[in-house]
């Protein structure tokens, strides 16, 4: 059953990469609930299906879920392209969650690995966002667009797991972990940003980080 949606994000299509789980399932879920149209797209293409499946509904055509290997170019133009299909438009909203980990001993880490993460959590967000705007401007969109690219804190700080059994590194955080309602955090600050309330914000970089950097 369709529903009416007065929320910030009223009828914008938004484009989810690594909608399937963890903080993509949350943002995805959160946009939907400010009225956005979401493109769920993941690797995991049922995973991606059972988000959109989720989401509260306003109007057709409404959610959509989308298979795409952020980390090869063909993969990510074919699914910008069944976006712009399914919903007529490009999508004025981007997230960019997908990433991966290696969670392996730093010495014992390879090439292979390593490219890897650089292909995903680099090369995947270059390509998705490049392709998200040349829909954009070829569509010629005059009502701008909302470009959310989500990292890890992991950016900033090192795994310590990596280096602690050949004692190189230490952390006065060891064994913390995140709470559970930290993915709804940065679900919440996704929303300000893909809205218009967000209008002066651009070029910066917001942390969700429990103040892990006081």
């Amino acid at each position: 059953m369709l529903g009416s949606s007065a929320g910030r994000l009223a009828g914008v299509v938004a484009l989810v990469t690594g909608g399937a789980s963890g903080i993509g399932r949350a943002v995805s879920g959160r946009l939907a609930r400010e009225g956005a149209r979401v493109a769920v797209a993941d690797r995991d293409m049922s995973g991606a299906a059972a988000t959109a499946k989720g989401l509260p509904r306003h109007y057709p055509p409404d959610h959509g879920a989308f298979q795409v290997d952020v980390a090869d170019p063909k993969s990510v133009a074919g699914m910008v392209r069944g976006v712009q299909e399914h919903f007529g438009v490009p999508p004025r909203v981007l997230v960019s969650c997908a990433g991966i980990t290696r969670d392996r001993m730093f010495l014992e880490m390879g090439e292979r690995e390593f490219r890897e993460v650089l292909g995903v959590n680099l090369e995947g967000t270059f390509l998705v966002t490049q392709e998200v705007t040349k829909a954009l401007v070829t569509s010629g969109d005059p009502g701008g667009a909302s470009l959310v690219l989500v990292g890890s804190v992991v950016a900033k700080v090192w795994d310590p797991l990596q280096f602690r059994p050949a004692g190189i590194y230490r952390h006065p955080h060891d064994g913390q972990s995140a709470p559970k309602s930290a993915g709804q955090d940065v679900a919440d600050v996704v929303a300000f940003l893909a809205s218009g309330d967000s209008g002066y914000v651009t070029g910066a970089t917001l942390e969700v980080t429990g103040g892990l950097f006081m």
